[in-house]
């Protein structure tokens, strides 16, 4: 439950907005990541639902993540709220420790792992300085970023082979890399197969 009593919404029942939390983090986009959920709309007023529930869901296709809108609803009394909500996912990334030059090889010394709320940060940031070991970049590369995905060439060690095997995400992280298809990017929003092309990765 939430433990700041200033982001509860007086008009929507303390047991509908526990729910509404308990929806959102069994969602499988945030699945295993800490979550908070503020409401968007402090002055909305569900109304009463004699003799039936309140049920929590969402919209067909709707990402839950960062600014979203979830439902609620009453069958009995036929209506139906939109719910605006800020969902923020809290997670490990990588980030650089130093600035960095264009054609610069990575190693293990010039990332670090913070925790911070990932939808802040783009949806390819790195988990994981491996994903980002001896790979060279195209592009600058400043203190503290993480925007690791648009400055890489290929994996030095695995470029003749073409294995491109960086950027894999788990089911359901939002935005993963095909490992065969190391500059190419599929992403959940833009439907299934999709693809888009990112600019400054070799390959």
């Amino acid at each position: 439950p939430p433990t700041n009593l200033a982001q509860q919404v007086p008009g929507i029942p303390l047991e509908v907005q526990n729910n509404i939390r308990r929806f959102i983090q069994k969602s499988p986009t945030v699945a295993g990541f800490r979550t908070e959920v503020d409401f968007l709309e402090p002055s909305m007023v569900l109304p009463a639902c004699p003799g039936g529930t309140i049920e929590v869901l969402s919209a067909p296709n709707m990402r839950l993540w960062g600014r979203s809108v979830v439902q609620a609803r009453c069958l009995k009394a036929a209506w139906l709220f939109n719910i605006p909500v800020m969902i923020r996912v809290y997670g490990d990334y990588v980030v650089s420790t130093r600035y960095l030059q264009a054609g610069s090889r990575l190693s293990a010394s010039d990332m670090r792992i913070t925790n911070g709320d990932l939808t802040g940060v783009p949806d390819d940031v790195l988990r994981s300085p491996r994903e980002a070991d001896d790979r060279v970049l195209t592009r600058p590369y400043p203190d503290g970023d993480a925007d690791w995905a648009k400055r890489f060439t290929r994996n030095c060690r695995n470029q003749s082979r073409g294995s491109g095997h960086h950027f894999a995400k788990r089911s359901g992280f939002p935005g993963y890399r095909d490992r065969n298809r190391p500059n190419a990017r599929h992403d959940e929003r833009n439907g299934a197969g999709s693809v888009k092309r990112w600019p400054g990765i070799a390959g």
